[in-house]
């Protein structure tokens, strides 16, 4: 007997009571009953659901950041902490190995001043003057309309021209997820495809993109997404951000789609909420006629559907016509399960979201110490890891097609021999870290104490300490030595043995005690008798 028959016939052989304890075994994901009936049962492709629906989830993103306050919340927290108000700082490591026959070891020497002349070009075209074609946004500007397009639409495309702009031959036009068309797709003789507006080569590599061609008439008065006219780019002149979430994903989606369903509800919930108290605000009442009674409204007021209406100002006094009873209508609003309700519906945003609930909620009752530094620093490291991928898809984009173009150019001048800096040691110079900004506590005393023992115990170092506050180590060196120097030459004093005399207290510490917030949950300490850990 073959094996698909054997198997057919062991499979007739198994009554439903069996057939029903072998499902319970199973995966209860994998369970179908009626519990499960309006969960996925198969699978689509991820680039299929954006084609289907790319265009509706960004609208409906966009609709969400001009109306809703949390969207809007959101995106702010996102500029704040990703970019922050300083944007991201350059810091150029190009330098040369060297045999120090000492240690018969290689060393690498940084080339400091060919990094200090690049970095200083480049914070130049960094203002708004040659930024961006339009010349409307500085670099921080410019970066963070790059990451919250990104994070609200799902993506952006970010266009490198390079030519006779400026003095440094680069600059950036950025380009909606509009005009690359979700529904432009081609199958072409040479095998090549088209997908999604994104030209590949046969071999699966990106070769260039198609975006509708536009003009401002288009925007304005037409419908400039479905433009037949299109333009093609080629992919090395194209910076496609978007984060992607799924192996072989195409597209990007926005950032607001887990939670986006909730918060529309919970908008909709809020205004019928405040409909409703307004409405129990009025006390409005309600006129019915009594019985035996045929009642008849003279000079009073009717709408369009011959409905008697009477508008009441406050402490007006109102005379109920003969033949009617006069009775109130109380909605009972605010109702007392409306925050608590509020506040479940958030949490669950607050995660789809990856954010701290109560930055997000703008609710800090019943916070402690501990909850809060536990939220910020889980918020932080989400920070940390979108400012990697900004630099990633971004940032290092931009810096390499400037660095080519201002070498090219020769606007990178030596300011004592008058020579530029050049083309040919474009790798050499084509080192960079881009460091985002960083965080203060709310008890920076603590923070360099235990930075203090940690360099003390060989558990960190001076330089990750630095660094991770957004600084250079050997900048933030030089800068003491400087003052240092600056500080002896002038007053006659020696800074670092002026700052070792200062006495130092003990930080006291006393039992956590309620911190008086109405609800008797949160604590807060006493640190040399200052109130701590409440908001």
């Amino acid at each position: 007997m073959k094996f698909k028959e054997k198997i057919l016939n062991l499979l007739g052989a198994v009554d439903k009571r069996h057939v029903s304890e072998l499902s319970k075994r199973a995966f209860a994901m994998a369970q179908i009953s009626r519990s499960t009936n309006d969960w996925v049962a198969f699978a689509r492709s991820i680039n299929y659901d954006i084609k289907s629906g790319g265009k509706l989830l960004r609208d409906r993103a966009r609709d969400m950041a001009k109306n809703d306050p949390y969207a809007k919340k959101l995106l702010k927290m996102v500029r704040k902490n990703v970019i922050g108000p300083d944007g991201f700082t350059l810091r150029v490591k190009s330098g040369e190995y060297s045999y120090n026959p000492k240690t018969k070891t290689f060393d690498f020497e940084l080339d400091k001043s060919a990094n200090q002349l690049i970095q200083d070009a480049f914070w130049r075209w960094g203002n708004k003057k040659y930024c961006t074609n339009k010349g409307d946004l500085s670099f921080r500007e410019l970066n963070q309309l790059v990451l919250s397009t990104a994070f609200q639409d799902g993506e952006i495309f970010v266009h490198h021209l390079k030519g006779k702009y400026n003095k440094y031959g680069y600059t950036i036009q950025l380009i909606n997820a509009d005009y690359c068309d979700e529904m432009f797709n081609q199958e072409l003789p040479n095998g090549e495809l088209i997908i999604m507006g994104i030209h590949y080569t046969a071999t699966g590599k990106v070769k260039g993109y198609w975006f509708n061609k536009r003009t401002l008439k288009d925007e304005l008065i037409y419908n400039y997404y479905s433009a037949s006219e299109k333009v093609f780019i080629p992919a090395e002149r194209i910076s496609h951000v978007f984060i992607k979430e799924v192996d072989n994903q195409l597209r990007g989606v926005t950032q607001f789609a887990p939670a986006a369903l909730r918060v529309k509800m919970l908008s909709g919930w809020d205004e019928a909420s405040l409909i409703h108290a307004r409405a129990a605000a009025c006390t409005t009442g309600v006129l019915k006629p009594k019985e035996n009674s045929n009642p008849d409204f003279i000079g009073y007021n009717k709408d369009s559907d011959n409905n008697v209406v009477q508008d009441l100002a406050p402490n007006e006094m109102f005379v109920v016509p003969d033949g009617y009873d006069f009775g109130t209508h109380d909605p009972k609003f605010p109702h007392e399960q409306h925050a608590p309700f509020n506040k479940s519906i958030l949490k669950s945003v607050a995660s789809g979201w990856d954010v701290s609930y109560h930055t997000l909620a703008s609710d800090y009752e019943g916070v402690t110490w501990t909850s809060s530094r536990t939220a910020l620093l889980d918020e932080r490291d989400g920070w940390k890891d979108l400012q990697s991928w900004f630099v990633e898809h971004f940032l290092n984009d931009v810096y390499s097609n400037w660095l080519e173009m201002a070498l090219l150019s020769g606007s990178i001048i030596n300011p004592v021999t008058g020579n530029s800096l050049p083309i040919e040691k474009y790798e050499k110079f084509n080192e960079m870290q881009f460091i985002g900004r960083r965080w203060t506590w709310v008890d920076p005393e603590k923070e360099i104490n235990a930075n203090v023992k940690a360099v003390a115990s060989f558990q960190s170092t001076l330089e990750k300490i630095v660094g991770e506050q957004g600084y250079e180590f050997e900048e933030i060196i030089d800068q003491i030595a400087r003052e240092q120097a600056y500080i002896k030459d002038k007053l006659g004093i020696d800074l670092i043995s002026v700052l070792n005399k200062i006495p130092t207290e003990p930080v006291k510490e006393t039992p956590e005690e309620n911190n008086n917030n109405g609800n008797g949950n949160g604590k807060a300490k006493r640190i040399n008798g200052i109130r701590v850990g409440e908001y």
